[in-house]
This record gives structure tokens, sequence and C-alpha cells, in this order.
């Protein structure tokens, strides 16, 4: 605390933390070596509540968790979320200022024309998991790489590789099949399917 010399008192404390906060001031009238301690008056002088927000969110702080950031399936969907923290490790939660500051770029590795922007919006539906929800659709399998930034620094560093299957046989609605055998068989017999 420190005494301006005009009557006023002035105080500073770092707060790392977001949330509310009670502000109590009071006076503590001093006490001489000779006087009673009884007489050690306190008086609160006021109580103010203090609102703590995060700072802005830092890049290297930010978490991203979703199979999108490892492989899909091309002309599939696939996603991820990110979650914005500032320096302190506090969740960002006025993530509208975000808007247009988060990027995610797929580039094909050995197509250099294949780039692909992910669609990121933000996903408030539950309170509790407040999130930017990233989703992208490579139309050709392959590997590429994710580069993800905020303000243009990377959230991860080094980029991350994604695989991107081929939508052939491992989707199903793009999958034909006949089955035909013959269902009587007798022991030590073959079973042909076609």
């Amino acid at each position: 605390c420190k005494d301006l010399d005009n009557g006023q008192y002035e105080f500073t404390y770092k707060v790392e933390r977001a949330g509310k906060y009670l502000l109590d001031v009071s006076l503590v009238d001093q006490v001489d070596e000779d006087e009673a301690p009884e007489l050690l008056g306190v008086k609160n002088l006021t109580e103010v509540e203090v609102i703590v927000d995060p700072a802005d969110p830092v890049a290297t702080k930010c978490k991203v968790e979703g199979k999108g950031l490892e492989s899909g399936v091309a002309g599939v969907d696939a996603d991820f979320k990110v979650e914005p923290y500032d320096n302190f490790g506090n969740r960002c939660t006025n993530e509208a200022e975000l808007a247009g500051k988060l990027k995610a770029v797929l580039r094909h590795k050995t197509k250099s024309d294949i780039v692909i922007d992910a669609t990121i919006t933000l996903n408030a539906s539950n309170p509790d998991d407040v999130h930017y929800h990233a989703v992208y659709n490579c139309p050709v399998s392959g590997e590429y790489e994710l580069e993800i930034t905020m303000n243009d620094a990377r959230i991860v560093d080094p980029v991350t590789t994604v695989l991107i299957k081929d939508a052939g046989v491992s989707d199903p609605k793009k999958t034909k099949s006949t089955l035909t055998c013959n269902s009587t068989l007798i022991a030590g017999e073959s079973l042909a399917v076609q």
C-alpha cells in the first residue's frame, strides 16, 4: 500500500486467475506500545466486487483435440475443436472477439494446388464446453499438412500431418457387393463366395 500524501492510498495486486473477487477495504487504527490492544479499531470502509476477465488468448496456450487432427476420409467432413486460453491458463470466454482470428488450412503434401480452408464456427450450445469447431472436407486422399493459427501465430507447432484415406472401400455407402454361394455344402467341400 502506498500513501499518496493527499489523504489517498494506492495499492496494486497482480491478478492472474479470472473470476469474481470481493475486495474488502478496511481502516485499521495503529496502537502505540503503551496503549491497550483492545483499543485497536477496525472499520470496514467498503466491499467491492471485482470481476477479472481472462487476458487475450495466446496461440501456444490453446488446446486442440479431435480425430480430424490425425485422419479423415476423402469427400467426408472431418472435424476438431479449438479451446482458447490466455497466458495464465484461463479459458478465454469472450469467444466472439476471436471470430476471424482463428484459421486452419490443409495443404496436400504432393499436390500443391490442393489447399483446403477449414470452416471454423463458435459452438456455444453447451455453456460448460464453449469452443471453436473446425470442419474440413478434403476431396483427394493423401497426406496433408494442417496449420492452425490464431492471429497468424501457430497453435500447433510444428505443422501437423493428417492422413486422408481414400473413400473407396472404407465408405460402405459407396461400396457395391453381391454375395452368391451354394448354401448347402458337404464336409470337406470348399465354400466359394463371389
